[in-house]
């Protein structure tokens, strides 16, 4: 009898470590109108600084200690998506990226070179400041 219970105890010990397992999740980020993948984009566990970067065919792989999880997925020029993924949810987890125009003010680019200016006004400065050095 009290072999069976050490083996019962030792069956749970080896058992309920693996219950609690992590789980790793995987898939595809994506854009929602092309189906273009989406390399380097981030794949991060909400409020944490656990995360991973999609490869180069924006596949991703993130072993998150248990589930329920809320994935923040971003990538520059896309919309940042949340997506929770409950327990018993399959480990796939596909993701499709809506692109967002982004408002700038205006940027006028000229072939002058505005070091010459620069250090025109240095200086100009340094003959303001220069009396005042002791050393």
């Amino acid at each position: 009898m009290l072999v069976r219970s050490l083996t019962f105890v030792a069956l749970l010990l080896v058992v309920v470590p693996n219950a609690a397992a992590q789980v790793t999740l995987m898939g595809r980020v994506t854009d929602a109108v092309t189906g273009e993948t989406l390399p380097a984009a981030t794949v991060q566990i909400d409020g944490s600084f656990t995360g991973t970067i999609t490869n180069a065919e924006g596949d991703y792989e993130l072993a998150v200690d248990s589930l329920p999880v809320t994935l923040l997925v971003r990538y520059i020029g896309y919309e940042t998506t949340r997506r929770a993924i409950e327990a018993g949810a399959s480990p796939m987890q596909d993701i499709q990226l809506t692109s967002v125009a982004v408002q700038m003010d205006e940027l006028v680019v000229s072939s002058e070179d505005p070091a010459p200016g620069i250090m025109q006004r240095v200086i100009e400065r340094k003959q303001q400041w220069w009396p005042s050095l002791e050393t």
